[in-house]
């Protein structure tokens, strides 16, 4: 990897993400402790019917078009690599050990 930098953007967003959570974490439990408190009764003779079962039509697997970008092969790790690329494995490995190196250095 080049350097953190690459990373930046992935730290925006997670920065983002969490700071959204930690803002509304505490109005929202309220409001749902306080909605799964208000019991009623359910009438089980007035239940809806259950959803129609759907044939599955489709043919289970990698497409042929995908398989074509692929390389025409089956290796399962072609597929991954395709959501997980380097970069995104780096960056996994050192979120990683940073946290590592933090927890590692607390007191228990």
């Amino acid at each position: 990897m080049d350097s953190s930098s690459d990373y930046s953007d992935y730290e925006d967003l997670i920065s983002a993400s969490e700071d959204d959570y930690s803002s509304s974490e505490s109005e929202s439990d309220d409001y749902t402790l306080n909605a799964a408190r208000n019991w009623c009764p359910i009438d089980i003779q007035a239940s809806a019917p259950a959803p129609p079962n759907f044939q599955f039509t489709s043919t289970p697997g990698i497409s042929p078009s995908t398989k074509v970008l692929l390389g025409n092969t089956d290796d399962p790790m072609m597929f991954f690599s395709i959501f997980f690329d380097e970069k995104i494995m780096g960056f996994i490995v050192e979120e990683t050990n940073r946290y590592a190196k933090i927890f590692s250095t607390s007191p228990i």
